[in-house]
């Protein structure tokens, strides 16, 4: 072995040991985290077993739901009452309406309207379905 090879054997064992104490103080700390709330949960349950007839078990599920119930309201207390409200502050800026742009669009609504009412045929045209017979005779029955 070459003594290159030393420094750089020392500094991965190094690493390595430093990031199984990273993931011990990560796991210590969700371990401590957990209990504290056990012992929440469980000490609601006991102030629930002093004014009601129930089991510390029965309690503590009690103390849980109403926590998580606690947590969905404030969660929701973030979200947008309206739909528009997260489509950002740019959607109602009047500036983007031209009324140009509207004269246009109602222009070309009338437009196609206009053109789109016919007049019933006569009697004595041919008929609109395209079997060569006369109006009166095909679908003016």
């Amino acid at each position: 072995m070459s003594n290159s090879e030393t420094p750089s054997l020392a500094r991965t064992v190094r690493s390595t040991v430093g990031t199984i104490m990273l993931l011990l103080l990560v796991l210590v700390i969700f371990a401590v985290g957990a209990l504290v709330i056990s012992f929440v949960f469980v000490g609601g349950g006991w102030v629930m077993i002093q004014f009601f007839r129930l089991t510390l078990f029965e309690a503590a599920i009690i103390v849980t739901a109403v926590a998580i119930a606690i947590a969905f309201f404030i969660k929701d207390l973030n979200r947008s009452r309206y739909p528009w409200e997260s489509l950002g502050s740019d959607w109602d800026d009047e500036d983007d309406l031209d009324e140009d742009d509207w004269e246009d669009d109602v222009d070309d609504v009338l437009t196609r309207t206009i053109d789109s009412i016919k007049p019933p045929p006569s009697r004595n045209d041919p008929c609109p379905c395209g079997s060569g017979k006369k109006y009166k005779h095909c679908h003016g029955k």
